[in-house]
């Protein structure tokens, strides 16, 4: 995901200084959400005492989270290029 931000944001038309604090907040914003997968698999296990095994989902759930993240990266970049022609 990392990979795709920074090929988007050496496309885009124009790059100021806000852009990087956009660029901080979504990565930490993508990174907490990356966490939650984990946090919610332990608070199941854990307090729940959830019955359900995640551990035959985890590359499945791995591989759609990744695939989803490198398209929404994607989508954002793409879209603020198309929104720069004027």
């Amino acid at each position: 995901m990392g990979i795709t931000g920074v090929v988007v944001t050496l496309t885009l038309p124009f790059f100021s200084a806000i852009d990087f604090v956009g660029i901080f907040i979504y990565s930490i914003v993508a990174n907490l959400f990356y966490c939650l997968g984990f946090l919610i698999e332990v608070a199941a296990n854990h307090y729940f005492k959830s019955s359900v095994d995640f551990t035959e989902k985890r590359k499945t759930l791995f591989t759609t989270g990744l695939i989803l993240s490198i398209v929404i990266t994607a989508g954002i970049g793409f879209l603020l290029s198309f929104l720069a022609i004027d």
